[in-house]
């Protein structure tokens, strides 16, 4: 079964203008992630730099939604991190209340 994970990111690290580039380069990483984890089956990176905020939306195959919720976060803080970015610099927040069961 799939499942939808949102997490929500504060990028409290850089300039304003540099956000774009680190998203842009966190999504790449994420793109590469995908590719080569079956189990991740999309997602998509959007952000709002005058909140710099960025939020992830990533489908999950998985048969439970915590797992889901931990695969979905690990590809996150991985793509982060490959971005050359810190984990602090991008404080995330797992939505538990906004995940749902997707058909696949």
């Amino acid at each position: 079964m799939a499942f939808r994970i949102l997490i929500k990111t504060i990028v409290t690290a850089g300039s304003v203008e540099a956000m774009a580039g680190s998203v842009d380069a966190v999504a790449g990483h994420l793109d590469e992630i995908q590719q080569n984890t079956p189990e991740f089956l999309g997602f998509t990176l959007s952000s709002d730099r005058s909140e710099r905020t960025a939020l992830f939306s990533m489908y999950v195959d998985a048969d439970d939604p915590e797992v889901a919720m931990v695969a979905a976060h690990s590809w996150a803080v991985t793509a982060i991190n490959a971005a050359g970015d810190s984990t602090r610099g991008w404080a995330t927040f797992a939505h538990p209340e906004e995940r749902e069961r997707v058909l696949a």
